[in-house]
């Protein structure tokens, strides 16, 4: 039998940068709230939106455990929980993430616009 937590485990601390995520962003965003997590972020190129095609939208993918835990890293600084975002708790179009939309650049806020695809272990989620 597959080990899905523990793979998920090991690609997040591989692979996986430090996000913010804020459910149901109508509340307030004073710093402090929601949590930190790691995801891997795709860096797709920019496409044009549909109602706009003068306007390019950044294509982020990004994938986080499917679970509601923040980071935790244990006292040698190795992951013990990647943190995640579970299916049921997500609310499309109001949860919003914090991440670089460039690598190594600032971090902006968008909102999490749909799942794109969820197995046990992981979300694939399209963020704008």
């Amino acid at each position: 039998m597959i080990d899905v937590s523990s793979m998920t485990i090991s690609m997040l601390s591989t692979w996986g940068e430090s996000i913010h995520y804020l459910p149901d962003s109508s509340g307030s965003t004073t710093a402090g709230e929601g949590r930190e997590l790691l995801a891997i972020v795709d860096r797709a190129p920019a496409s044009a939106l549909p109602e706009a095609s003068s306007t390019l939208r950044p294509g982020l993918t990004v994938y986080v455990a499917n679970r509601s835990t923040a980071l935790t890293l244990d006292d040698d600084s190795n992951v013990e929980d990647p943190g995640g975002i579970s299916a049921e708790e997500l609310d499309r179009g109001a949860d919003i993430v914090t991440l670089p939309v460039v690598e190594g650049g600032d971090a902006k806020t968008m909102r999490v616009h749909r799942i794109a695809a969820q197995d046990p272990g992981m979300l694939r989620l399209e963020v704008r």
